[in-house]
């Protein structure tokens, strides 16, 4: 890169120069800038206010057009006046010069720098802007803006190169205040906690887990902002219905209990009245089964020899009561089973 053009550049329309000058004034200002990137007006490659006619009646005179030395139009550039702010009718009407002249390239010229594409690589109504430059001495933008439309290196494979840069760029952006939303809304509060809860099931049950997230405050938070306000996990949980999930309003109690004690009280009720025949308790002993229909990772039932506790001694049934017959009845339920559980427990009452 040469820093010099920069300084140069710079210089010419910031440095010596007041804020209150005249449009006709600055635009000189801008012919000599751009002069010291080697576009000469009397070599033809800057015409000023040329006269373009558009149509029979219409025409269009734009303030800067910059052509080859084979006299093609190469971009075109709008001059304002420093002392003003860069408005959006400003970029329209450098907008109206670019799609009559069919040019990828724009520049508006005042307070800063802003350099405007309209080509295949970007599909919109209006062109995107790629760059905006403040006019200060160290600057590694105008550094690569003089470089890139300084005379001698002008070439469209370049510009489409920083062209194509930028809308990586660009498109991170999206996706990251995406992200951002996502990772702050409602609904992926309520997935972390039900995650956090499966993960620990493994080594706890689920009515420990239960009563210690109620007792903690788990916060996500967007730290080049405000703090969000803490809340609860209880409250996060009651906050929204995740998809097809049910809402704690209505189903995290029925029948004033919660899942595992409503789970508890249903295969109480089918063990007294018999309503469970010995195929659907065949199919209860099996994990495929129980992950099939309930989502649960754990056998619904099993066989009270083959004791309460998983491999590493921690209990994942119920110990106190034994189930349809002769079974232990798993413990671990979480919220995220309630809908498939009472799809069930609708279906057995069905049949009875």
């Amino acid at each position: 890169m040469n820093h010099s053009h920069w300084s140069a550049f710079n210089f010419i329309l910031s440095e010596n120069i007041n804020t209150n000058i005249n449009e006709q004034l600055f635009e000189n200002k801008v012919i000599q800038a751009f002069g010291e990137l080697g576009w000469k007006e009397y070599l033809g490659n800057i015409e000023v206010r040329p006269t373009l006619h558009i149509g029979s009646v219409n025409r269009i005179e734009p303030d800067l057009l910059f052509k080859s030395d084979e006299a093609k139009n190469l971009f075109v550039i709008e001059v304002k006046r420093p002392g003003i702010d860069l408005n959006i009718d400003y970029q329209k009407q450098l907008f109206s010069y670019m799609r009559q002249l069919k040019l990828d390239y724009g520049i508006l010229i005042g307070k800063e720098i802003q350099v405007f594409y309209d080509g295949n690589l970007y599909k919109s109504d209006t062109p995107l802007m790629l760059e905006k430059i403040t006019f200060t001495k160290e600057n590694q933008k105008g550094e690569r803006f003089v470089e890139l439309f300084s005379k001698s290196k002008f070439n469209f494979e370049s510009l489409n190169k920083f062209t194509q840069n930028k809308l990586v760029q660009i498109d991170k952006r999206k996706q990251s205040v995406i992200l951002k939303k996502l990772l702050l809304s409602d609904e992926f509060k309520n997935n972390a906690i039900t995650i956090l809860k499966e993960n620990l099931l493994n080594e706890y049950d689920s009515e420990t887990l239960d009563k210690v997230f109620d007792e903690l405050n788990i916060e996500i938070k967007d730290i080049s902002q405000k703090p969000i306000t803490h809340i609860s996990p209880t409250a996060y949980l009651k906050r929204k219905n995740l998809g097809n999930r049910i809402s704690n309003s209505d189903k995290r109690r029925k029948d004033g209990v919660k899942i595992g004690e409503y789970v508890q009280k249903t295969f109480r009720r089918f063990t007294e009245k018999n309503q469970l025949s010995n195929q659907e308790i065949a199919n209860l002993l099996r994990e495929d089964y129980s992950k099939q229909v309930f989502g649960n990772t754990w056998k619904v039932l099993r066989q009270t020899a083959e004791g309460t506790k998983d491999n590493l001694g921690n209990n994942r049934y119920y110990t106190r009561e034994i189930f349809a017959g002769n079974y232990y009845l798993t413990s671990q339920w979480n919220e995220r089973h309630w809908d498939a559980f009472l799809d069930w427990e609708k279906r057995i009452e069905s049949k009875n």
